[in-house]
């Protein structure tokens, strides 16, 4: 089974919970009433189909990003982070109270033993990504210190993962065939996915969250890209003024990355600023992607904004198509599998009552 983490909304649903006044009806349905005793500002922030979605629920999943992003950004900055985070925690809450409402009328569901593979999964992938879990025991214990979640709280959300996968498995997705055409045309089409080894020279602009002009900066980058302006002059001039500290060999943000040995010359530390994958995710993806002279769009994080441009590649081998043509068939897929979801999660929405109350004029870290 495929592994699931549900993204937000698709843009209809969420236009559909924009709707003035917090209450939004279901397509064809009449407006979802507010259960008796729940006041608009109390700790209940949406109600789907009767289900009460609560503030608490939303903190326990963003609290404590939110108590460390606080700690860099003025007030200004941090309220307008905290409103946005908490909205999409609230936008997953209520679209997975959807999925599992339907998951129960399908009467689908999860064992403690599927639960358990679907964390070996998870402890694999974060092995890969560093980590040294040999149990399941180490595992519980690594995403408590996480998440913030208990293991029966974090064994609860892999249920309700799984569930929604499995829900998607009878509904969604469906084989998909593509032909050989198809594949060998996106092999093609994106060389620069498929290379091995050798080195990457990247340009690299980024504007810290806590600068004053933060927002600022990253408009006027992105409205002198639409211009045409060359990203080496942009790069130069947010660095002369401070707004950017990733100064680089030219003065312009300029990094040479070892992509790897195989299949190119051994870089001596002198050659290179460093491997590639030492990046911060998902800077290495994205560069991974970008043909030479193209530019990111804004790559929104934590701390701040990035936008690359991959400025040559050189060295390395190319991969044949015999050793990617799975690779591709599985992501083609996976593109589809995506696309329907979206369009079935749409459906669902509409379908639903649900109403939208306001934040808490109080929370943990003050008023938001």
């Amino acid at each position: 089974m495929k592994d699931v983490c549900r993204r937000g909304l698709a843009g209809a649903a969420l236009a559909a919970l924009a709707c003035a006044g917090g209450a939004v009806r279901g397509a064809g349905e009449a407006a979802a009433a507010i259960p008796g005793g729940v006041r608009r500002g109390s700790a209940v922030v949406a109600v789907v189909n009767g289900k009460l979605i609560t503030f608490e629920e939303l903190w326990v999943r963003v609290g404590r990003e939110l108590e460390y992003i606080r700690t860099l950004q003025s007030e200004e900055q941090f309220r307008a982070y905290a409103r946005d985070l908490l909205d999409k925690a609230r936008t997953d809450l209520i679209e997975r109270a959807v999925l599992l409402a339907r998951a129960a009328e399908e009467d689908i569901k999860v064992d403690a033993r599927e639960v358990e593979r679907y964390a070996e999964r998870d402890m694999e992938r974060m092995n890969l990504l560093g980590e040294n879990l040999t149990t399941l025991e180490d595992y519980w214990h690594a995403t408590e210190e996480k998440t913030g979640f208990s293991e029966k709280m974090w064994r609860e959300e892999l249920r309700a993962r799984v569930t929604i996968g499995r829900l998607f498995q009878k509904f969604v997705w469906e084989p998909n065939f593509f032909s050989p055409a198809l594949v060998r045309g996106y092999y093609h089409e994106h060389l620069e996915e498929f290379q091995e080894g050798g080195f990457v020279a990247v340009r690299h602009l980024y504007i810290r969250r806590e600068l004053a002009e933060h927002r600022q900066a990253v408009d006027e980058i992105e409205q002198a890209l639409a211009r045409g302006e060359d990203f080496k002059a942009i790069a130069a001039r947010m660095i002369s003024r401070g707004l950017s500290d990733r100064r680089g060999r030219d003065g312009a943000g300029k990094f040479i990355y070892r992509l790897g040995a195989r299949g190119g010359r051994e870089g001596a530390a002198a050659d290179c600023d460093g491997d590639i994958e030492s990046l911060l995710e998902p800077i290495p993806q994205v560069v991974a992607r970008l043909r030479p002279g193209e530019v990111s769009p804004r790559i929104q994080m934590v701390l701040g904004t990035h936008f690359v441009q991959v400025v040559e590649r050189s060295g390395g081998r190319l991969k044949s198509f015999a050793e990617v043509q799975g690779d591709i068939q599985k992501k083609l897929t996976r593109q589809v599998e995506s696309r329907a979801e979206d369009e079935y999660v749409r459906a669902l929405v509409a379908k639903a009552d649900v109403v939208v109350l306001p934040f808490p004029a109080e929370t943990p870290l003050g008023k938001l």
